[in-house]
């Protein structure tokens, strides 16, 4: 009897303790919701440094001035240019639901501060979730935590920045401190940006969480691939992690943060987006509603050929706090089946050339040569069998490929499309005559319209990469390069 009263104390504690956990003691502006409203309104404690609040119609101009407004009230507080703050808000979505809206000064300043009671060696999370008033609009956050009421030469016991953000999405910003004495800490958020267009941005769900261990928690993942390094999706093993102390999920739906590049040259690409150290220095990627189907890897120009895995660093966040890291590993069965050493491109009086070296290759048949007048779309020009004895060589090999761009041709990007058509008329010659007349008559009626001997225009672009072609028929890429006009 004693035990089971035991395990019913020990379970209604736990209960408590869960009850508890992420609950932020944030007090001000509804608790840090900003609550809901139809017209703009003042915070309840005005933050000075350098911003006053914007009533009214066009209250958002100039810079420097603040509101809480709503969806409800677009456009009136600033403009209809590019949507500005056309948006709903991050606690509940609807029109009514509000947040913070800044039009950011051209100094530093803080347009957010509040002050709050908080214990003695207490470790704590501060977040906030923000946004670009419409996507373009660059701007840059900092939040700062002081011991006391800080003066101007104070020093913040803990600060974290955004870097450069530019994405009219909401987006979560944490920072995890520890205080020193108990007693009061002021905490401010300040704009790091100072441009004079643009810098314009919201701020929702301000929260304060004193538990540590209410953080989200990411998993560790790896995807075994049966093939050598190729572009590959990861849409089959995603992100994943748990907010509530329930068993780990999928993170599809939720926000995460890409912490770190793969290792071993691999690129790793989101919705199109190739995320580069600028991303990572910048505090991360952050994906705002993750798409399991958009996350992709792919070797890169400077993948060794003895690479057979890669990994990167991945958090979750949750509403009030960001994961620690941990890592997604994707091990491949064999090595890259060839490494591209040196590769340029020129044009010349109509010629494009091509080189290319490999350091070594593995299974390899051939390459398709493949180009672009807008570095996405490609089409393939060209076939170069692999010089490798069946295919396998540990020697640098080098490889030529040359064809004639007419000099009539009405810009490179027609030119490609030409190319791309004769392709298809040779190889399709049953199937697609009618097609490929269309495609040769479009050509010489535009062709026929400019002067004879016209060179094409020297401001247009032609962009060429070089695919490897497998035994299989799987296949890898070279880096994109732009030729070369001589």
């Amino acid at each position: 009897m004693s035990r089971c009263l035991f395990s019913l104390v020990a379970l209604i504690c736990s209960l408590y303790t869960y009850s508890q956990c992420g609950t932020s003691i944030t007090t001000g502006e509804f608790n840090g919701t900003f609550g809901t409203t139809t017209v703009p309104r003042d915070l309840q404690t005005p933050p000075g440094g350098g911003y006053s609040f914007g009533s009214g119609n066009q209250g958002g101009q100039p810079a420097g001035r603040y509101a809480v407004i709503s969806k409800s009230y677009y456009p009136n507080w600033h403009s209809t240019y590019m949507g500005i703050w056309s948006y709903a808000g991050h606690t509940t979505g609807s029109d009514d639901d509000a947040y913070l809206a800044v039009n950011g000064s051209t100094s530093i300043g803080s347009f957010y501060k509040e002050t709050v009671s908080l214990s003695a060696g207490a470790t704590y999370t501060f977040g906030i979730w923000h946004a670009a008033a419409f996507n373009g609009s660059l701007y840059g956050l900092e939040i700062r935590v002081y011991e006391g009421t800080p003066t101007p030469t104070s020093t913040p016991i803990a600060r974290a920045q955004t870097g450069t953000v530019s994405l009219a999405a909401w987006t979560p910003l944490f920072l995890n401190f520890t205080t020193g004495a108990a007693g009061d800490y002021t905490i401010q958020l300040l704009n790091s940006s100072t441009a004079s267009g643009g810098n314009d941005f919201s701020v929702d769900d301000i929260t304060l969480v004193a538990n540590a261990t209410c953080k989200p928690v990411a998993y560790p993942i790896i995807k075994d691939v049966k093939s050598g390094p190729t572009t590959v999706n990861l849409g089959d093993k995603p992100l994943r992690g748990n907010e509530t102390g329930d068993t780990q999920h999928d993170w599809i739906g939720g926000s995460a943060t890409i912490s770190s590049l793969p290792t071993n040259g691999f690129v790793l690409t989101y919705d199109g987006h190739v995320i580069t150290q600028a991303d990572i220095d910048g505090g991360g990627y952050v994906i705002a509603n993750y798409d399991a189907a958009k996350l992709s890897i792919a070797p890169g120009p400077g993948t060794p050929g003895n690479a057979t895995s890669t990994s990167f660093s991945y958090a979750v966040n949750g509403k009030n706090a960001r994961s620690d890291d941990t890592t997604y590993t994707v091990n491949f069965a064999v090595p890259l089946p060839v490494t591209f050493g040196t590769f340029t491109a020129s044009l010349s009086n109509g010629n494009l050339v091509i080189n290319w070296t490999t350091g070594s290759e593995v299974n390899n048949d051939h390459f398709e040569i493949e180009a672009s007048a807008d570095g996405t779309h490609f089409t393939t020009i060209g076939t170069v069998k692999s010089l490798a004895p069946d295919g396998n060589s540990t020697d640098a090999i080098q490889y030529r490929f040359s064809v004639d761009m007419s000099s009539n041709l009405t810009a490179l990007g027609l030119g490609v499309l030409i190319l791309g058509g004769l392709g298809i008329c040779f190889r399709r010659r049953s199937r697609m005559p009618f097609a490929c007349l269309m495609v040769l008559g479009l050509a010489a009626t535009i062709g026929g319209c400019r002067k004879a001997g016209e060179k094409v225009a020297d401001d247009s672009k032609l962009y060429i990469r070089v695919a490897q072609v497998n035994k299989d028929n799987t296949r890898s890429y070279s880096k994109v390069i732009m030729a070369v006009r001589e």
